[in-house]
């Protein structure tokens, strides 16, 4: 990782922190033997974005499953058939309605500010900024 990603990390983390988003408080009772209790099938966009969700409506005990144990694995990298999202950048994704875990504050964070005016479209899905383990 660069300086300038570690700032945009540690951005979105702050923001995360402010939310709420590591308080231990749950939900839902615990369950004795029970390590989870949602589970996503899928360490993509959606999994990573329902993971999120979760979090954020207060269910804390959320495991995500998928079949690759790399990012770099996962359909997006190696079978998805577009080489870029085609996602307009108006559009409202994972993040949730929280700016600095969109697309903008992280492009801004690498490419500096204003960097995002003169992108058309996003460009890259982001599934490592929210830090949700994924397992295999």
């Amino acid at each position: 990782m660069t300086t300038v990603d570690i700032e945009v990390e540690v951005a979105a983390q702050k923001s995360l922190r402010l939310l709420g988003y590591y308080d231990d408080s749950d939900l839902i009772d615990a369950v004795e033997g029970i390590d989870h209790d949602v589970l996503v099938v899928g360490g993509g966009q959606t999994g990573i974005t329902i993971a999120y969700a979760l979090r954020r409506a207060g269910v804390r005990r959320v495991s995500v499953i998928d079949a690759t144990a790399e990012e770099s694995e996962r359909a997006w990298r190696t079978k998805a058939r577009m080489r870029a999202l085609r996602t307009a950048k108006t559009v409202s994704g994972l993040e949730l309605g929280v700016p600095a875990l969109g697309f903008e504050a992280w492009y801004e964070g690498i490419h500096g500010p204003g960097a995002f005016d003169d992108r058309p479209r996003i460009s890259r899905p982001m599934n490592s900024i929210l830090s949700r383990p994924v397992r295999v």
